[in-house]
This record gives C-alpha cells, structure tokens and sequence, in this order.
C-alpha cells in the first residue's frame, strides 16, 4: 500500500537522499511518542471505560475467529473473559450485553477484528503486539505525511517541530493506544492523504509513465496497463477509503458523501478542461480501488441484513444517537441511552427473543432509522443548530472539557485553516478533503467528541505547522522590509 501512495507523477518529487536524516528523526520521534502513549497504558486492559463496549467488541470477535470459529460476538465465554481479565463490575456489564448481543454480527468492522485474530492465531494471545503493530504502523503512515508536507522545505526544522507536535498532543497522547479501531485509522487516514495530495499535483491525467510507449491506450499488453494503473494515485485513494471503510462502522456514511461528490469532481473537469476520458479514468480507479478492497465486507451484509446496509447495522443503530433534544443540550455531542434502550428490548420483549443476532439488529437499525426521521421531522427548525453543534463537538471547538482545551484546540485549527489555504493545491487541499468528510459526517449523523475526530489530528497539526510557517514567513518579510526601509530614505536624502 505504501509503494502505491508513493508511486506519483515525477513532477511532484520526494527529497533527495542527501535529506534522509530529517525524514529518520521524524520516524524516530513518532516511534518514541508512540512508545511512550503505550508505556502509559500497559497491555492489561482493552480500554478505558467510556470505549469498553466497543473495545471488547471488536476482541471477542478476533478471538472467535482465532478460536476457528464464525464472525460471532459471544460475551459469555467464560475463556475469553479469563484472558481478558475483566473486573466483577465489567463482568456485569459483559452479562447485559450479551443477553442482547450474541451470534453473528454485522456490528463490528472486519479489519482490526482479523488483524487481531491474526495475532493470536500466530503466536498466540499477545495484545502487546497487537498495540506494537498498531502504533507502529501509525507511526509510520504519519512519518510519512509530515516528510511528503515538510520535506521539501529549505529548513528542516519545521520537521522537528510537526514531530514534537505530534507527540505532545493531548488528544492522541489521551487515546492512543488502545485497542479499538479508530486508532488504526490514523494511519489510513494519513496515507490516504499523501495519496490525494499526489493525485491534486497529477490531475486526472495519467501519470507520464503511463503514457510511455502508449501505456494506456493500447500497444502495450493489458496485463502491463492494468500494472500501471494499479500504481496511480487515485487508485491508492480508492483503496485507502476501502481500508477505512473495513476499519470504522461510521465511515460507512463517508461511503454516501463520496458517491454524493462526483458531481464535484464533475465539474471539476468542466473548469479545468481535461478530458472526459481522463475524468472517467480518475473516476473508475477510485471507485475500481474502493471496490476491490471493501467488496467482501459489502458482500456479506448483503447477505445478511440487505443492500441497503452496506456498512452492517451499527451506523443504522447509533444514528439516533445523534438526534435527540439533550443532544443540544450537551452541545453537540452524542446521547447513547436510547441505543441501550433497543438493546434491552431486544432481550426482553418475547417477540424479538426467539430471533438470531442477525434479525433482531436488523429490526434495531430499522427502529432507530424511524426514531431519527421522526425526530428530524418534529424538530425541523432545530436541524441547522444541531447540526452546528456537533460539527463544533467533532473539532472540540466548543466548551466541553474546558475553556483552556478550546482554546488550544481553535489555535490548531485556526492554523490548519491557514496552512489548508496556503498549499490548497497540493497537500492543504488533500487534509481539507478529508476533514470535510468527516466533519460532514459528524454534522449530519453524531459525534463522539474527541474519539470521533482521533484520525484526523495528525492532519490538522501537519496543517497547522504549514500555517505557523507561513505566518513566520511573513513577519519575517515584514520585519526584514521594515529594517531596510530607513536607509533607502536616508540614501534618497543625501
């Protein structure tokens, strides 16, 4: 995956190797910041408890498939609890849930769930290497987007100061690592990134290389056309969605904004010019990438709870989540209580008990997808204000943990905009891209606050130091004008 982000148009080059000790130290310095988020949480828990339902979710899953068993959930298993090593009080928590959840499941993404079976099918129950993998890929996928948006630059300072950044960051250094998906996200996210910042520098055209010999258009053979748009970036780009979409229940509503937005790139094309043909290559290769990866997991909820699902049940369920009146009233941010409520009915109604796992999330997404259109319906004037709040929630720019944390919080993302701005042609329209889907997401469905907008901070700190060196650039010029101001009228004088 790392050779297709990589693999871009000769125009936009990485820095030479004479500049390979500052993309190290940025390694180095990610690795060590990673070392020590996971020094400070050890290996004996899966989460804090805030994140312990999913948490323990998506590790019995990995533990079933490791056991040689189906894609299932079963709480009750008194082995898997025993490695685990739940306390009395969590136990009780797994006993609640397992009386509503149990069975095969459309409820927790694939991706981290097989890596994690992985795992333990190899060499056996070490979540320790689990959290190794995860934060060092992170680490890796950020090193690498801090060296694709700082590299070029003519002093590498600004490496070290992204670096330092990411490591110090309250949010990644609050969460990071656990045992849950959205941290494996940080990496998809950062090289998917990379890749469309080396699809904005490209275009829809082809990259030259495609073109030599008449790479596209037909001398070459089909097995060599095919190798060289497998290296395109809009194919990565595609691909890198599909990862995320294995990876996050939520980013299943990313899925809808991307099938919304062709229109975008549509017109795209009309202003600059190019091809339609060169369009529909752009077009296909994301949509060819997206497919490819993420068709298995389409494929099975289809099978299990319909087309209409592509995701499985768990966006449907937590969407009401999201549209509730005390929602406003916590400014924006999720209100799960009515989500436990279907979960209960599901085990204590007679007519839902008889029903597998697989039906009665079914009937859970459908009851919940009720609950958010009535409500929405009722409280149509609310819609706007609500939406604001939870946007506001996603960046933590509103008073939720502190006026201090908002604070610091708006800087980042003051700067980010700046920097955005700034390099909107290649690296800045890349992070904008994909913070606008999120926090799209987040407006239009709930947000979880800072676990929600985990992914995207190392974008928006790679942002915010391209704005800080803007800023530097600029009041630097200033002051070096100012200076030489009074000796230019001092030599029109004489």
């Amino acid at each position: 995956m790392l050779r297709l982000v990589l693999h871009g148009d000769q125009r936009d080059k990485w820095p030479s190797k004479s500049s390979l000790g500052p993309w190290l130290t940025a390694v180095a310095l990610l690795l060590l910041g990673a070392t020590t988020w996971y020094a400070r949480r050890g290996d004996s828990r899966l989460a804090d408890p805030d994140q312990l339902r999913m948490a323990a979710s998506h590790d019995n899953v990995a533990w079933n498939l490791a056991s040689h068993r189906s894609y299932a959930i079963d709480f009750g298993d008194p082995a898997w609890q025993a490695a685990v090593g739940f306390t009395p009080s969590e136990q009780k928590l797994l006993a609640k849930w397992d009386a509503a959840q149990r069975g095969a499941t459309t409820r927790v993404a694939p991706l981290f769930a097989f890596i994690s079976a992985a795992v333990d099918r190899t060499i056996g129950r070490r979540t320790v290497v689990v959290l190794w993998l995860q934060t060092a890929f992170n680490a890796a996928a950020v090193a690498v987007l801090v060296c694709h948006a700082l590299g070029s630059t003519r002093k590498r300072r600004w490496l070290l100061v992204a670096c330092a950044a990411m490591a110090a960051d309250p949010v990644l250094w609050w969460n990071s690592p656990r045992l849950v998906a959205n941290d494996l996200s940080i990496g998809i996210l950062a090289l998917a990134v990379v890749a469309i910042s080396r699809g904005l520098a490209t275009g829809y055209e082809p990259s030259r290389s495609a073109f030599r010999h008449g790479g596209w258009d037909g001398e070459q053979p089909l097995s060599t056309r095919m190798r060289n748009a497998l290296r395109e970036p809009w194919f990565a780009i595609g691909a890198l969605f599909g990862l995320e979409f294995l990876n996050r229940t939520s980013s299943t509503w990313w899925l809808m904004w991307l099938v919304g937005s062709w229109p975008f790139f549509f017109i795209s094309w009309l202003i600059s010019g190019r091809s339609f043909r060169a369009y529909l290559r752009g077009s296909s290769l994301i949509a060819a990438g997206f497919l490819i990866v993420a068709s298995p997991w389409l494929t099975f909820n289809a099978a299990r709870i319909g087309w209409l699902a592509p995701g499985g049940a768990e966006p449907y369920i937590r969407l009401s989540s999201g549209y509730q009146t005390c929602v406003i009233n916590q400014l924006g941010r999720h209100h799960p209580p009515l989500t436990n409520s279907l979960e209960r009915l599901m085990a204590r109604a007679e007519e839902y008990r008889g029903l597998d796992n697989l039906h009665r999330e079914a009937i859970m997404a459908e009851l919940s997808l009720s609950y958010a259109i009535a409500w929405q319906s009722r409280h149509v004037d609310q819609l706007p204000r609500l939406a604001i709040l939870k946007w506001l929630d996603h960046f933590q720019l509103i008073n939720q943990d502190g006026f201090g944390r908002v604070l610091l919080h708006g800087a980042i993302f003051a700067l980010a905009c700046i920097g955005c701005w700034q390099e909107r042609h290649r690296i800045g329209g890349a992070i904008l891209v994909v913070v606008l889907l999120s926090g799209l997401t987040a407006a239009l469905t709930w947000s979880d606050g800072p676990y929600s907008s985990l992914p995207l901070r190392p974008l928006l700190i790679t942002a915010a130091v391209l704005g800080a060196r803007e800023l530097t650039a600029k009041w630097r010029t200033k002051k070096t004008t100012s200076r030489t101001e009074p000796s230019h009228v001092e030599a029109n004088a004489v």
